[in-house]
């Protein structure tokens, strides 16, 4: 269910699920981490011309992949001369520089000079340095909402028998329930994505839980199956947000050591929600109107929504940057008005030359410079104020330092943001091997789970007589699956660095486990389709589907992990591409799962699925013995390999 890709999900051992968004949150948090604290100086005017960066565009493959961020500006904190005046500093006076996580603020020199009190800045903290207890509730609060997306999936289906009675559908026509609902889920992150950078992830996410209860209201309270498709889709496109932004809070939350446990946690809050809907619901069914099935969704997504309203904070990085950058920058101009006013100015100018310069006007980090005295101190002062103190020539132009963000610079414009996002999911499908038969792996894998919702009722209940109530049980065995591969991914690399560190250096050494691991889906299909039969106890199919989850466990987290590893910045976007095939191939297959198993019969069907799956198991296989030559083809993953070491 969970989409990584966000735009936001990073390299190992991350996908993310994240909501989100085709750009990296760890870039949006350190991208000039390592950077001295350079300083910009624009014209007035200019700043973005001079320094607009086209991120995130492929042109061709005969074209060098492009910068994603800024590069490193080693202006001097001088200012220079043409003409004899000096035109580094904009024409009123304002020099801009990067703020970043690492600026260290000092208030000291201002406070001791105004009565303004300077503003709390730590709520705009990195969300890598909060405390423990904060990140966990913040990780709750999103797996949960991963969990009611997925719930959704699968609710609707075990509802089949009284939905079809009262609007006189076949199986088939009420199963584009399902693909509606996939349809919507696939799409919508792809056009979100760009909101979620400029606004942050707390008012996507708000928005998105409006969408969904506002589409569970509509399944709840429509007349007509033509209603019930219609809010089916709305369903899937406010869920899809939770599920895809989800990896990038993670990502944003832990750096790639810690990170393991968090997105093993959330990637099975997916699927454990995938089998818990249709349980929870296939009791609602025998016991109350089927509209229950919505109104018990509402309630919990109401109570949910007002949790995260109240206690979601916002956790993208440059969102956070930006945000401190305008407080900061309100903060100088309140001070520098109240220092003209006290000095009977009236304007927002510096005193000319000459006078000691405004220390209301700049905030000083990485060297707690003092006025003083000293003359030393004063002159590392106008240094940092980017006054020189030549004054043979004409006057200096009086200089105030503000902020800015490098994320805010480098973004294009919102509708330019919306084409990359739409567009550069599919050219990797097309372009890059890697990507789309990682894409191809999961998507059958996760069509497989989407074909459950039909053929579980449809066995137990012509093989074993299982009731409605009883078939809506047999999908514990997902969520037992899930919790069980869950356990053993979080443990997995601990003993992984342990025995074989070596495996860890490289992103095929991920793929050792998984080449093995992922053998459980064909073996659990082979096991359920000739184990279907009456003579066998009910138990045995049941235990079957349980490994075959693990199986698809695995394989989602596998794909999610090694795209982040090799893609890097392009990480994102390569998780929109597998994310949209997954859920596009999800959305099909239901449409002919009855057919098909009635046709073939039980275990034919269910044997011809899992040779396909046997065949898709080699993906890992080639790419554990020949990834390296594979990426040193491919001109995206070479140069961005390259670049990360």
């Amino acid at each position: 269910m969970a989409q990584g890709a966000e735009k936001d999900v990073m390299s190992s051992p991350s996908p993310s699920p994240s909501e989100e968004t085709l750009r990296q949150p760890q870039r949006d948090q350190h991208q000039h981490q390592h950077q001295h604290q350079h300083q910009l100086q624009v014209q007035h005017g200019d700043e973005h011309s001079d320094n607009h960066i086209d991120i995130e565009s492929i042109r061709s493959s005969e074209e060098p992949v492009p910068v994603l961020e800024p590069p490193p500006h080693h202006h001097h904190h001088h200012l220079h001369k043409k003409n004899n005046q000096y035109d580094d500093v904009a024409e009123n006076g304002i020099r801009y520089e990067y703020l970043t996580f690492e600026t260290e603020i000092v208030f000291d020199e201002i406070c001791a000079t105004s009565n303004i009190p300077p503003p709390n800045l730590k709520k705009y903290q990195s969300p890598l340095t909060w405390s423990a207890t904060h990140k966990t509730i913040i990780l709750i609060l999103s797996c949960y909402c991963t969990f009611m997306a997925a719930y959704s999936a699968g609710a609707y289906s075990i509802a089949s028998a009284p939905q079809r009675a009262k609007w006189h559908v076949s199986e088939v026509v009420f199963n584009t329930g399902v693909t509606t609902w996939c349809l919507g889920f696939a799409t919508s992150p792809m056009i979100l994505a760009p909101f979620s950078e400029i606004n942050g992830r707390r008012p996507v996410f708000i928005g998105s839980a409006v969408m969904f209860m506002a589409g569970l209201i509509a399944c709840a309270t429509t007349p007509s199956f033509a209603g019930m498709l219609v809010a089916r889709f709305f369903v899937g496109a406010g869920a899809s947000t939770f599920a895809t932004m989800v990896g990038g809070v993670v990502s944003d939350l832990y750096d790639a050591r810690h990170r393991n446990t968090p997105m093993a946690v959330y990637s099975g809050s997916a699927l454990v929600g995938t089998g818990l809907g249709p349980l929870c619901s296939g009791f609602i069914v025998g016991r109350a109107n089927f509209r229950w099935v919505y109104y018990h969704q509402i309630i919990s997504l109401g109570i949910m929504l007002v949790v995260v309203y109240l206690f979601f904070k916002e956790t993208r990085g440059s969102v956070l940057l930006s945000r401190k950058a305008k407080v900061l920058n309100d903060y100088l101009d309140k001070v520098h008005r109240s220092n003209g006013d006290n000095n009977g100015k009236g304007n927002s100018t510096l005193a000319p030359l000459g006078d000691k310069p405004d220390t209301h006007t700049a905030i000083h980090h990485h060297s707690h410079v003092r006025l003083d005295q000293d003359s030393t101190t004063i002159q590392d002062e106008k240094h940092m104020a980017g006054i020189d103190n030549d004054t043979s020539n004409n006057h200096h132009p009086p200089t105030r330092t503000r902020y800015k963000v490098a994320a805010d610079d480098s973004r294009s414009s919102l509708a330019h943001m919306l084409y990359l996002s739409l567009t550069i999911p599919f050219k990797l499908l097309a372009t890059e091997p890697v990507v789309f038969f990682f894409s191809l792996w999961i998507s059958f894998a996760w069509a497989l789970l989407y074909m459950t919702f039909s053929v579980l009722p449809l066995v137990f209940s012509t093989r074993h007589g299982f009731t409605t109530e009883q078939n809506g049980a047999v999908f514990a065995a997902i969520t037992i699956g899930t919790v069980v591969a869950t356990v053993v991914s979080i443990f997995q690399p601990i003993l992984t660095n342990r025995r074989w560190p070596k495996l860890t250096t490289s992103p095929e050494g991920r793929l050792y486990f998984v080449c093995l691991e992922s053998a459980l889906l064909p073996v659990g299909l082979f096991w359920f389709g000739w184990t279907t039969s009456a003579s066998v106890h009910w138990i045995s199919p049941v235990l079957a589907i349980g490994v075959a989850e693990m199986g698809i466990f695995v394989i989602y987290l596998a794909v999610f992990n090694y795209l982040a590893d090799v893609y890097h910045r392009y990480a994102s976007s390569a998780l929109a591409a597998q994310s949209f095939m997954r859920n596009t191939l999800a959305a099909v297959f239901p449409l002919f799962t009855d057919q098909m198993f009635r046709t073939l019969g039980y275990p034919a069907a269910s044997s011809l699925l899992g040779g396909i799956s046997a065949v898709l198991t080699l993906v890992p296989w080639v790419l554990l013995f020949n990834g390296e030559k594979i990426r040193a083809r491919s001109k995206i993953a070479r140069q961005i390999m390259a670049h990360a070491t």
